[in-house]
């Protein structure tokens, strides 16, 4: 186990990547029953941050310390904030959709075998069969509260702290705050609620929902993930779920990435070839981001839309450093590329006048008299450019499709075939989206199409890539991938090669995270094999100062570490340069 100072890295690196904002130190953290940070609700507590004055909701907190019951109270207010955060960032972040439904599952598989003790139990039910799509059942009065407990998108952080307010004091005769709004009011001690057996004070042994405590330093890890209660099997209606969220999955993959690009038997052909080992049963989304045009899908094309123009902006804004930053690539590409070539003197009646020939011209009327140098072209040569399209990126949106698209404008201008996709994990999917193929030319701006989801499986994207590049038809094919440097995907990764079926719990007996040392050594080894099969693999570096070292294990000297705009084309037309000259 990592210790907890990682740990604590990891927690707020995800809560600053689902804030947006890096500026800040996390007031609280989450973790599980095992001190890991938790993926779920430190993307709720950055999400926090992002959509709502977190100052405020810190200071509303501070009213609740003294009482007996603070801690419910807390958490009754977190699980409206976590549904206000999710409605709020849907549109933006369609990968949070995924994470809450896999943490509903978990949690109610927790509840298996239980009785909710009391209506406070039962709103937490309640809301995560709502995450499901499912009907909320429970008593009217945990009904009632949840309606009102549920924040929705329009709500900011003053509403939500009033409509809280309202929910203490009408349901648990608790005022946090005076007529002033300064001091806590208390009113009696003795509140109680009703308890499915009888009635019973609200300081007796809380269950699971209570044990959800976040501190004002750090949240304190009782989440319960994969506990080792309630291990008999799971009732009927929880395998239902299951069953159809499993066959839904391919459904919700098409309507949120677009329509696949290799037919059903193509697909599953290649999840033969390529999950296997570390990513069996992991499957494949190829596709151009092309959709149907459902509900779900006509919302994340306008996000991806809206994005687009974030992204064409970001790059016109900085035209005139772009293309020369263009031009400048190009031109390193081309000389490297002039220096491989064969040249032919051939005669001509152009070119450089050989004079011991001028006699042919005067005597014989031979106009063939001078030597024209024609350089043939002998390098076979197509480039895939992938970039990392993981949620961890998302800061960061902007720079990497100008990037991307330096690079292939670059390519494409010296004649190089180029095609160019990005990758993410969603669920148990690697999705990879093709915004240009070797053949497209005039493609190159579908590149500001790019946007982030999910997770990123770097060690499967970069199998799969290598097995696609170059479409068997180029001897020589170089690999670039824009990359963060850390590989991390929930979906975990088998220790015995063969990846058992997910439990309710949400745990996947005998298997491992797929992050850390253990997610570079596996990206690290596929680049190996890359390598040995005849592809050269590039990385650039577009992430954090502390995954620098795991980038540099990955990629090894083929390694590149931007510093700023301004060197991008020097320092990847090194390396390009480097590879072309060892082609043959």
């Amino acid at each position: 186990m990592e210790d907890r100072g990682s740990e604590k890295a990891r927690a707020s690196n995800i809560i600053w990547t689902a804030a947006g904002d890096y500026a800040f130190k996390p007031e609280m953290r989450a973790y599980d029953e095992r001190g890991k940070a938790d993926i779920y609700w430190n993307q709720v507590i950055g999400a926090a941050h992002r959509y709502y004055e977190f100052e405020k909701v810190i200071a509303f907190f501070g009213t609740l310390e003294g009482d007996r019951n603070a801690v419910i109270f807390r958490n009754l207010m977190w699980l409206g904030i976590e549904n206000g955060t999710f409605l709020k960032g849907l549109e933006e972040r369609p990968a949070i959709g995924p994470l809450r439904e896999a943490y509903a599952l978990k949690t109610l598989g927790k509840w298996e075998g239980k009785e909710p003790y009391d209506e406070v139990d039962e709103i937490e039910i309640a809301h995560y069969r709502r995450a499901l799509g499912l009907k909320a059942e429970g008593t009217p009065l945990a009904t009632k509260i949840l309606d009102e407990l549920e924040f929705d998108a329009s709500m900011d952080t003053d509403m939500i702290i009033v409509r809280m307010n309202h929910i203490l004091e009408g349901y648990f005769e608790f005022l946090p705050l005076d007529e002033k709004g300064m001091k806590p009011k208390r009113t009696r001690s003795g509140r109680e609620m009703v308890h499915l057996g009888g009635r019973r004070r609200l300081t007796q042994g809380v269950p699971y929902l209570k044990r959800l405590s976040f501190g004002t330093a750090e949240y304190n890890g009782e989440i319960r993930i994969g506990d080792a209660e309630g291990k008999s099997g799971f009732s009927l209606q929880l395998l239902k779920i299951r069953n159809k969220w499993e066959q839904d999955q391919r459904e919700y993959i098409r309507s949120h990435f677009g329509e696949p690009s290799v037919p059903d038997d193509g697909t599953r052909a290649l999840e033969g070839i390529l999950c296997t080992g570390n990513h069996s049963s992991c499957h494949l989304h190829m596709t151009r981001g092309i959709f149907a045009g459902s509900e779900a899908s006509a919302f994340v094309m306008k996000a991806k839309a809206r994005q687009r123009e974030i992204n064409i902006r970001h790059y016109e804004e900085n035209h005139a450093r772009n293309s020369n930053l263009i031009s400048r690539l190009e031109r390193r590409i081309r000389n490297t590329m002039l220096t491989s070539m064969e040249s032919a003197k051939l005669k001509s009646e152009s070119g450089s006048l050989v004079i011991e020939k001028v006699w042919r011209n005067v005597h014989l009327n031979d106009d063939m008299v001078f030597i024209r140098t024609l350089r043939e072209k002998t390098m076979d040569l197509s480039v895939d450019i992938m970039l990392d399209g993981s949620s961890s990126q998302m800061s960061r949106q902007e720079s990497i499709a100008a990037q991307g698209y330096i690079i292939a404008e670059s390519l494409t201008r010296c004649g190089i075939p180029v095609r160019v996709s990005s990758f993410c994990s969603v669920r148990d999917f690697l999705v990879l989206n093709i915004y240009r193929d070797y053949e497209e030319i005039k493609k190159n701006r579908e590149i500001f199409g790019y946007t982030v989801a999910g997770f990123n499986r770097d060690g499967l994207a970069i199998r799969t890539a290598l097995h696609l590049a170059g479409g068997g038809k180029y001897q020589n094919r170089i690999l670039i991938v824009l990359t963060d440097g850390d590989p991390n995907d929930m979906h975990g990764m088998s220790m015995s090669g063969r990846l058992p079926g997910r439990s309710m719990s949400g745990r996947l007996p005998g298997r491992r995270e797929y992050a850390g040392p253990a997610g570079v050594e596996d990206a690290a080894r596929e680049v190996r094999n890359g390598v040995r099969g005849g592809i050269s693999v590039i990385g650039v570096f577009t992430g954090l100062d502390k995954n620098v070292e795991a980038a540099r294990k990955i990629y090894g000297r083929n390694f590149a570490r931007i510093e700023s705009p301004e060197k991008f084309a020097d320092v990847v037309g090194v390396l390009l340069q480097n590879e072309l000259a060892n082609m043959e």
